[in-house]
C-alpha cells in the first residue's frame, strides 16, 4: 500500500538531521536573548509554565516581549522569545500562589546565560533538550525581583487555575502522594513525586504512565465517545477537538500529547469526510506538522518514542490477531520491539514490564477519565460528589502503587543496561519494519530472494553507516578525563592481556556534598558509553571531590574493587561501610608497587612510601595531611603515560623530585593531570620541568569558589608551551593512543561544535 505522506515525513526528518548534524545549517532562530550571555537583564513577558522543582525552587518558562539592559528598554520584534527562569528561596508553595500562574504577566531580573551543554560524551544534553522546546537562554532570577501583573493569556491561565484547584482539592480529600501521582499522570508534572517512588516505576518499565502520552489521550477520547450517546458527527467532533486542544494547555503542550491530539483530530476529520483512516499516514502528517513548527523536536525523546510507538503499533496490529489472546500477544510483542530503544535511551531493562504493564495500563485507563472528570467538576463544585470521585481515584492509585511495588525486584526482574551501539538500534528497527511490511511479504511469497538479499544488504550498509556517523558516545578512546565538576576522574579502557575483553578502571571519581556524582554523572556516562562494570577504582585520597563519587558508584553495584594508599588500613571498616565492599575487595598500595591492569597497561605507584603503624595512625587523624598522602601514579597504556597527581602540592612535589634522582625518571610523562586542580600551591616550575609533559589536563568545576585554576599555574604552563585542556571550559577530554604516541586529543565541546 502506498503512503506518500510517510515517505515525505521520513525524507523531511532525514533532511533535518543531515542539515543540522553535518551541513551545519541552523534550522532555528535563537533570537536576541542568547546574545546577552552573562549579562544582567530585567525581562517582561507572560508566564507560559510554572513548576515547583523543590522547596523554594520555582522554574518558569516566560515568553519575553521586552527587556532592559544598560542601554535601556528594548522591545522584541516578531514573536516573543522563550526564557527559562529559575527562582530560588521562594517563600511557601510558589506554584500554588495565585499571583504566580501561567498566563499572567511578569517582570523579573537576573543573570542570563546559555543553557548547559553536554559535559561528557553520550550523556544528556540539556541545551539541545531546551532547543526542542524553543528555549535558547536561561536566567537565574534575583530574589525579590519577581513581580506579576494582570492576566495576559486567559486560556493558559484558566487551564493552570483549573489544574491547580483540582490538585489542591485532591490533596485535601486524599493525600499528598495521590495528588503528586495525579499531577504526573494527568499533566506530566513529576516534580511532586517522591524520587524513590519514581525510581520504582522507571525500573519496572511503567514510567510511561507518569508522562502524559497517547495512552492517556486515548483514554480521554474513549471516555468522551462513551459519554456522547448521540450520533458522532460535527457537534461531537467540535466538542472533542476543543476539549483536546484545551488538554494540550493542561499538559503544557507535551510532544506526545500534541501528537495524539492531532492524530485524533485527523481521525475525526476522516469520519466526517467518509475517508479511510490510516494510522501510519496520520502519524506522518502529524510529524510533518510538528516538525514544521519546530524542526529540533526531532531530538526530543518524547517525540521519538511517540512516533516510534505508533509505527510499531501500525506494523504489529495485522500480525497479532483479534480477541483477548491477540491483545495479550500484541502487548508482549510491542514491549519486546520497543525494548532496544528504551535500553538505549534509559539504560534499563525490565522483565517484569512484560507482565505488570497489562494491569497498570488497565488501571491507568480508569484513572485518567476519572481524574479528568473530577478536575472538571472540582473547578466549580465541592462536597460529597468530589469526595466520592477522589476516593475512586485514590483507590485506583493505591492499587496501581501496590501492583507496581509487587513487581519491583531490582537485580532480579530489572537490570541496568549499557546503551547498544546506535547503528544496532537503527539496523534493528529498519529490519523490523521491512520484514513486517506488505512489500516484504509479497517478495517472500513470490520467492524473489535476490531482491530480498539486495534490500537487506543495502539497508544494513545504510543503517550501520548512519549509526556510526550519528553516534556521539565514545567507545574507542583509551583515556577519558571525565567532567565531574570540582573534582578528579579519569576513565581508562584496556584490553585484558591474552583475551579480547575490555577492562575498565577509574582513577578518582569526583564527589559533592550536594549532589550524587556517582549515580547522576558517572553511572550515566559509563552506561551510555558501553561500560557496565568498573574492574577497579584507584583513589588517590579520601577527600570528597575524589572519593565520594567512587563510594556512590560502588553502592550502585558498578565497582568490583578499589585501590587506596596503604595507610588507609586504619580506615578499613569505615571504607567498607562507605562503599558497601568487603575487606577482600580493597587493595592497599604504596611507592614501588606496579599493578598490571591489562594488555600494554599498568600502574606504577610513585608516592607515598610505606610507613609504620604509628605514622599511619597519626596521618589518618590529621585530615589536613590527606593531600600530602595522595597516591601519585604513573599510568601507562599502549606506551602513553599519564602522571596522576591527586591533590599534590608544592611540598609533596619537592619530596618527589628529591626521591626521583635516577637517570630514568618515573616522573617523566606524556600527559600531566595537574595537582590540586591547578591551584597556585601546585605545579611548581622544577616539577613541570622534570615531568616535561606534552599536554596538561586540569580537572576543575565551573565557577568554583577556590580560584582554580590559578593564573600563576596557567602562566607557567603557557611559558613551557604545554597545551592545556580544562574540563570546566571544554568538558570531558578524550585521548586516543597509537603505538606509543598520542594519536588524538579531543573534547566534548569541540566534538559538539559548541
Amino acid at each position: 500500500m502506498r503512503r506518500p505522506a510517510v515517505y515525505i515525513a521520513l525524507f523531511f526528518m532525514a533532511a533535518i538531521f543531515l542539515l543540522d548534524s553535518f551541513a551545519g545549517v541552523k534550522l532555528y532562530d535563537e533570537g536576541i536573548l542568547p546574545e546577552h550571555d552573562g549579562e544582567n537583564l530585567t525581562v517582561s513577558g507572560t508566564i507560559l509554565s510554572c513548576v515547583e522543582k523543590s522547596e523554594g525552587h520555582l522554574q518558569m518558562t516566560v515568553a519575553v516581549e521586552s527587556f532592559r539592559d544598560e542601554e535601556g528598554v528594548k522591545t522584541l520584534t516578531g514573536s516573543p522569545e522563550k526564557l527559562l527562569v529559575d527562582m530560588y528561596s521562594m517563600p511557601g508553595k510558589g506554584v500554588s500562589h495565585m499571583t504566580i500562574m501561567p498566563g499572567r504577566g511578569i517582570t523579573v531580573s537576573g543573570k542570563v546565560s546559555l543553557p548547559e551543554t553536554r559535559r561528557n560524551p553520550g550523556t544528556f544534553d540539556y541545551r539541545r533538550y531546551l532547543m526542542t522546546r524553543e528555549i535558547y537562554a536561561v536566567m537565574k532570577g534575583e530574589n525579590g525581583s519577581l513581580k506579576t501583573g494582570r492576566v495576559r493569556d486567559r486560556m493558559r491561565y484558566f487551564a493552570a487555575d483549573m489544574r491547580q484547584r483540582f490538585l489542591t482539592s485532591l490533596e485535601e480529600y486524599t493525600d499528598e502522594d495521590t495528588a503528586a501521582l495525579a499531577g504526573a499522570m494527568l499533566f506530566g508534572d513529576r516534580s511532586g513525586l517522591d524520587e524513590d517512588e519514581y525510581e520504582k516505576f522507571r525500573k519496572n518499565g511503567t514510567a510511561h504512565i507518569l508522562a502524559v502520552s497517547g495512552l492517556h489521550i486515548g483514554a480521554v477520547y474513549g471516555a468522551l465517545c462513551l459519554l456522547w450517546r448521540g450520533r458522532k458527527r460535527w457537534g461531537f467532533a467540535a466538542a472533542t477537538g476543543t476539549f483536546l486542544v484545551f488538554y494540550c494547555f493542561l499538559a503544557d503542550f507535551s510532544p506526545s500529547v500534541v501528537r495524539a491530539v492531532i492524530m485524533i483530530i485527523i481521525h475525526l476529520a476522516a469520519k466526517l469526510l467518509y475517508r479511510r483512516y490510516d494510522i501510519l499516514t496520520a502519524a506522518a502528517l502529524t510529524a510533518l506538522i510538528v516538525l514544521a513548527g519546530c524542526p529540533m523536536q526531532i531530538y526530543n525523546t518524547g517525540f521519538q518514542m511517540s512516533f516510534l510507538a505508533v509505527a510499531v503499533i501500525s506494523f504489529l496490529t495485522p500480525l497479532t490477531g483479534k480477541g483477548m489472546a491477540g491483545k495479550i500477544a500484541f502487548m508482549f510483542f510491542f514491549q519486546l520491539v520497543m525494548l532496544p530503544y528504551t535500553a538505549y535511551t534509559f539504560n534499563c531493562v525490565s522483565l517484569s514490564a512484560f507482565i505488570v504493564n497489562i494491569p497498570v495500563i488497565a488501571i491507568a485507563g480508569v484513572m485518567v477519565p476519572v481524574g479528568v472528570s473530577t478536575m472538571l467538576l472540582a473547578y466549580r463544585l465541592q462536597g460529597p460528589v468530589i469526595q466520592y470521585m477522589s476516593d475512586i481515584f485514590s483507590g485506583c492509585a493505591k492499587i496501581l502503587a501496590g501492583v507496581n511495588d509487587a513487581a519491583y525486584r531490582p537485580g532480579m526482574l530489572s537490570f541496568d543496561a549499557v546503551s547498544p551501539n546506535l547503528w544496532m538500534i537503527l539496523l534493528f528497527y529498519v529490519m523490523f519494519f521491512i520484514m513486517t511490511s506488505e512489500m516484504f511479504l509479497i517478495m517472500r511469497v513470490r520467492k524473489r530472494w535476490h531482491e530480498i538479499i539486495c534490500l537487506v544488504a543495502v539497508t544494513t550498509v545504510i543503517s550501520v553507516g548512519a549509526g556510526k556517523l550519528a553516534d556521539d558516545s565514545v567507545r574507542d578512546a583509551e583515556l577519558v578525563f571525565v567532567d565531574v565538576g570540582q573534582g578528579d576522574c579519569m576513565h581508562l579502557r584496556a584490553d585484558e592481556d591474552g583475551i579480547r575483553r575490555e577492562r575498565n578502571y577509574l582513577f578518582d571519581g569526583g564527589g559533592s556534598i550536594r549532589y550524587d556524582i556517582g549515580k547522576k554523572i558517572l553511572k550515566p556516562y559509563l552506561l551510555k558509553n558501553g561500560v557496565s562494570r568498573i574492574d577497579g577504582a584507584f583513589v588517590t585520597h579520601l577527600h570528597t571531590d575524589h572519593y565520594k563519587g567512587i563510594c556512590e558508584l560502588t553502592r550502585e553495584g558498578m565497582v568490583k574493587r578499589i585501590f587506596v594508599y596503604d595507610g588507609n588500613r586504619f580506615r578499613e571498616k569505615k571504607i567498607c561501610e562507605e562503599t558497601g565492599l568487603d575487606a577482600k575487595q580493597i587493595t592497599y598500595l604504596s611507592a614501588g608497587q606496579t599493578v598490571n591492569i591489562g594488555k600494554k597497561a599498568y600502574v606504577q605507584v610513585i608516592w607515598p612510601q610505606k610507613k609504620g603503624d604509628e605514622e599511619y595512625a597519626r596521618m589518618m587523624e590529621d585530615r589536613e595531611d590527606e593531600n600530602a598522602s595522595s597516591l601519585i601514579m604513573r599510568v601507562t597504556i599502549d606506551g602513553v603515560s599519564v602522571l596522576v597527581t591527586g591533590d599534590l602540592e608544592e611540598e609533596g612535589e619537592s619530596q618527589l623530585l628529591t626521591a626521583d634522582d635516577s637517570a630514568d625518571s618515573v616522573l617523566d610523562a606524556d600527559i600531566l593531570k595537574t595537582g590540586h586542580h591547578g591551584s597556585k600551591t601546585s605545579s611548581t616550575e622544577p616539577f613541570l620541568d622534570r615531568v616535561s609533559p606534552l599536554a596538561a589536563v586540569i580537572q576543575v568545576g565551573k565557577n568554583n569558589n577556590y580560584g582554580h585554576p590559578s593564573p600563576e599555574t596557567l602562566k607557567k604552563l603557557e611559558e613551557r608551551k604545554i597545551p592545556v585542556f580544562r574540563t570546566d571550559i571544554e568538558g570531558a577530554v578524550m585521548v586516543d593512543t597509537d603505538d606509543g604516541r598520542i594519536a588524538d586529543v579531543s573534547t566534548v565541546i569541540q566534538k559538539d561544535g559548541t
